[in-house]
């Protein structure tokens, strides 16, 4: 829908439009929907229970009705423009503009001004929809060039810059970064015997069972075909060994075919148990001087831990 078609709510609490025909002249506006009441309760409803894009009110330092639809108002949506109108003396009333009120209009109104005033208050409502759509936007295609389709689990590429970050921290400022490297043992066959969305249902599971067991500040991604990668801060040689040996055995432990659930209902069959290789390096190591170090040292020990039976953990050699 365009600007030029959409139509705008608009909430009045006031009885003067009323009586000098401003308000018979915005309801010929064709894209204004106007609900005018005099009554502060009416008002409160209207603000709980409806999607609103502007309300319009007087300003009575003595009667509280006003604040209170501000209040409210103000309460379920952060943005919703208010506009109050007032005679001279109320608008220096502090109250109204700690509560909050974008724009003050005083008596008596010229048809004129009050429609550029209500226009420019949509203007700036539609702007700020706008900006927190495009946030949301640019969040779900940082989430895309990041994230794994199929996984979830942050790609390669991104991997790569984290840790290059967490190189250079470490490098700088002391302290200890685990890496490990996992491989599901035998997928090949998982494939060429129950298919293709076996094997990715495999992959989701397997990803959901490293997530659970890593802290918040761990980095976990895919790194390619069935192999996964792990980021451990602050992590010694003895901490990353731990971990890995964690996760080797809850995935050997845990039973795919009940947490496949849906999916065998649809007839996707997965075998019932896998297991996986894991290899692990630790910084610091004199051996590491860039990031791509790291990775190959985890990656020559998962290899060792292929050639020596699958189904382990092996620890690249601490050298300090």
């Amino acid at each position: 829908m365009s600007d030029t078609e959409h139509t705008y709510k608009i909430l009045i609490l006031s009885s003067h439009l009323n009586r000098n025909g401003l308000l018979a002249l915005l309801q010929k506006e064709p894209n204004y929907r106007i609900q005018t009441t005099d009554s502060g309760v009416v008002a409160l409803e209207a603000v709980r229970t409806q999607p609103l894009d502007l309300i319009i009110l007087d300003w009575d330092a003595s009667d509280f009705r006003a604040a209170d639809v501000i209040i409210q108002a103000r309460s379920l949506d952060a943005d919703m423009p208010i506009i109050v109108i007032a005679d001279t003396a109320q608008r220096e009333d502090l109250r109204l503009w700690n509560l909050g009120v974008d724009d003050c209009l005083l008596r008596p109104l010229g048809p004129n001004e009050l429609l550029k005033r209500i226009a420019y208050a949509l203007n700036i409502r539609r702007l700020k929809l706008r900006c927190r759509e495009l946030t949301r936007e640019n969040k779900q295609l940082f989430e895309l060039a990041v994230t794994d389709g199929l996984t979830k689990l942050i790609n390669r590429r991104h991997f790569n810059e984290r840790l290059a970050r967490e190189f250079q921290r470490v490098k700088r400022f002391g302290g200890n970064l685990g890496l490990l490297m996992l491989d599901i043992d035998h997928f090949k066959k998982v494939n060429d015997v129950y298919g293709h969305l076996a094997g990715d249902r495999i992959l989701v599971e397997v990803a959901r069972i490293i997530q659970d067991a890593l802290r918040s500040i761990d980095m976990a991604g895919r790194y390619g075909g069935e192999e996964f990668v792990i980021l451990l801060p602050e992590t010694s040689h003895n901490g990353a060994a731990f971990v890995a040996e964690k996760l080797r055995s809850r995935i050997e432990n845990q039973s795919f075919r009940a947490a496949a659930g849906d999916d065998l209902a649809q007839g996707v069959e997965v075998p019932d148990h896998i297991t996986i290789s894991i290899g692990a390096a630790c910084m610091p190591n004199v051996n590491v001087n860039h990031p791509e170090d790291l990775v190959n040292l985890a990656d020559t020990a998962l290899y060792n831990a292929k050639q020596k039976g699958r189904n382990r953990v092996e620890m690249a050699a601490i050298e300090s």
